[in-house]
C-alpha cells in the first residue's frame, strides 16, 4: 500500500510553470495560424470593388459568396509578381478602412489584405476562377 506521493505523480511548481507556459504558446500559436485575415462580414458597411472596368459598390448579399473565394487562407511570406484582378475597398462599421488587392493566379487564390494598401500582408487561399466569378456576379445584379 503506497501511504505518500508516488514517483509517477510528483510533479514540482517548476514542471506546472513551465507545462502551463508551453500550453499557452500552443493555443496562441493554433490561433494566430487559423484567424481569419479578413474581417468579419458583420463588422463591415460597405465594399466597392475597383477594377480596369470602374468601381462598382458591392451589394452585402454577394460578401459572403466573395469571403467564400478567398478563404480559407494562409500567410505568403514570398509573394510572386501575380496578375491584379482588383481592389476591395472596405469600410467598417466602426469607420475604420480595409483594403484587399486581388490577384489573378491558377489553382489556389491569392490576395494582399491590410488596414492599407502600405501595411498589406499576402496571402494565398481561395480559388481565382470562384473569385472572378462572384465578382461578376456582384457587378451584374446589385
Amino acid at each position: 500500500m503506497i501511504t505518500g506521493p508516488s514517483a509517477f505523480v510528483r510533479i514540482t511548481r517548476t514542471q506546472l510553470a513551465v507545462a502551463g507556459v508551453a500550453f499557452a504558446i500552443i493555443v496562441l500559436s493554433f490561433w494566430y495560424l487559423l484567424r481569419s485575415p479578413l474581417p468579419a462580414l458583420n463588422d463591415i458597411s460597405r465594399i466597392e470593388y475597383v477594377s480596369s472596368t470602374g468601381k462598382h459598390e458591392i451589394a452585402d448579399k454577394h460578401w459572403p459568396a466573395i469571403w467564400e473565394s478567398l478563404l480559407p487562407a494562409r500567410r505568403d511570406s514570398s509573394p510572386a509578381k501575380w496578375i491584379v484582378m482588383g481592389d476591395l475597398d472596405i469600410t467598417l462599421k466602426n469607420g475604420n478602412s480595409y483594403h484587399i488587392s486581388l490577384f489573378s493566379v491558377e489553382g489556389v487564390g491569392a490576395f494582399a489584405a491590410g488596414t492599407n494598401f502600405e501595411s498589406r500582408t499576402y496571402y494565398r487561399g481561395g480559388n481565382s476562377k470562384q473569385l472572378k466569378q462572384s465578382l461578376d456576379q456582384a457587378i451584374i445584379t446589385p
